[in-house]
């Protein structure tokens, strides 16, 4: 018998085959990608398990059987046991006949091995008396055909073995010799083997039944399982196509934002001041507002450009922005504090106002000579912008005062923080700007 069962687990029995196979579908119609489809088998050939078993015993009887047979055939030659001699030859022949010579069905093999056990306990009980080995033999035959054979082979089998005992019964009744055995006890030994055999063939096939029936409650679970892996696998790809969709269609936003700032940055441009103008110590509104435009349009590419679902990189956010400002009359010294080490990463909602704050802080202190940009790696977003000339500078804690009550500050407040950074020996005063994970408000 050989069954096909859809599962998605494999079923521990030696019986049992699994395995996964993959169906591609193509939509050819509206040219999608290929949908993977899984399907999973279990390949159940109880018979073909039977076949292989039970040749395996009749190839080792065939063997190991020589040990009883030679003796057994040569103590019944000096006996003069003939009938114990021939029957034990032929079914020796037989067995091994069909063990090594290929082309002989299941049937035929099954037939043959009970056949031989039922006919050599026969012909040992009729011969050596209820002290022989008989009744093993018939217990064997019944097992086997348990085992082996369908419900009607164990029938044929107890019925078989019951003949055997009443026609051994019937035969001392009319006067053959019993070696000891009366027609009583072997109708007393006949019922108790006729039990033994009955209980014997009802626990094998107890154990079969409840072995099959394990295995369909195993593939009514995988089947269960299966159609469970199907729904998963289709939430999953609607998942994922639906978070592909809103990525489409953020990333056109941002495109379309980035379109807006040109938009409002050349609208500025237009009422740009001559250069002379330029050399003011400070920023005019106009000034400031396309400054601040360009740090935002800096933010917004660093958030399309972003691996991380958006988020952008500390070092590349801040580099840009602060290099955003020099145009031409600032100088912006830009570097790392240190040469390797992962940088930590700024989510979307805080990338626009540490731009922004990045770009005042820098523009505040290049009114006063050419500043320097570090940045740290680690889990924190740390950046230092000081005064590259060493020395007090009074203007730079004016700057950070006037930046850090700013309104830009204040709504980054307590995920960036600013901080004023006291000159040294080698720089002067600067402003130390510090972010930690979190979503501002804004």
């Amino acid at each position: 018998m050989r069954t096909t069962y859809p599962a998605s687990v494999p079923v521990s029995a030696s019986f049992v085959k699994t395995g996964i196979c993959q169906n591609c579908r193509v939509n050819a119609l509206f040219d999608e990608e290929p949908r993977v489809e899984y399907s999973f088998y279990v390949d159940y050939d109880l018979a073909a398990e039977h076949q292989k078993i039970l040749s395996f015993i009749m190839r080792f009887v065939a063997v190991a059987g020589a040990l009883a047979y030679v003796p057994g055939t040569v103590v019944g030659a000096v006996e003069r046991l003939w009938a114990v001699v021939a029957v034990n030859t032929i079914a020796y022949a037989a067995v091994a006949a069909i063990a090594f010579i290929p082309g002989f069905g299941y049937r035929a093999k099954l037939t043959v091995l009970v056949g031989a056990c039922l006919a050599v306990g026969a012909v040992v009980l009729a011969s050596t008396g209820p002290l022989g080995a008989g009744y093993v033999w018939l217990l064997v035959g019944v097992a086997l055909s348990a085992l082996f054979g369908r419900k009607r082979a164990v029938a044929l089998t107890i019925g078989a073995t019951t003949a055997i005992m009443i026609g051994w019964a019937v035969a001392l009744a009319l006067g053959a010799d019993g070696r000891g055995a009366t027609p009583w006890n072997v109708a007393i030994i006949g019922a108790s083997v006729l039990v033994i055999c009955l209980a014997l063939s009802m626990v094998i096939r107890r154990l079969q039944d409840s072995l099959a029936e394990a295995f369909e409650e195993r593939s009514r679970l995988a089947e269960s399982l299966a159609a469970e892996l199907q729904e998963s696998r289709s939430t999953k790809d609607r998942l994922e196509a639906t978070l592909a969709e809103e990525d489409r269609l953020l990333r056109e936003l941002q495109h379309r934002v980035r379109n807006n700032l040109q938009t409002v940055a050349s609208l500025l441009s237009l009422d740009e001041r001559p250069s002379a103008g330029r050399d003011s110590a400070a920023d005019d509104p106009l000034d400031s507002a396309r400054r601040r435009l360009r740090a935002l349009t800096v933010a917004n590419d660093c958030f399309l450009d972003g691996p991380d679902g958006g988020r952008a990189e500390a070092w590349g956010l801040i580099r840009s922005a602060a290099q955003s400002v020099d145009d031409g009359r600032r100088g912006v010294d830009c570097r790392l504090a240190y040469e390797d080490g992962a940088f930590a990463t700024i989510d979307p909602h805080a990338a626009p106002l540490v731009a922004i704050l990045v770009s005042d802080v820098v523009a505040g202190l290049a009114r006063f000579g050419r500043v320097s940009l570090t940045v740290e790696p680690g889990d924190r977003a740390v950046a230092e912008i000081r005064r590259r000339d060493p020395g007090e500078c009074p203007e730079a804690r004016s700057v950070y005062r006037g930046i850090a009550s700013g309104r830009v500050a204040r709504s980054a407040e307590p995920e960036v923080r600013l901080s004023f950074v006291e000159p040294d020996d080698d720089v002067g005063p600067g402003i130390r700007l510090e972010y930690r994970e979190g979503r501002v408000s804004t």
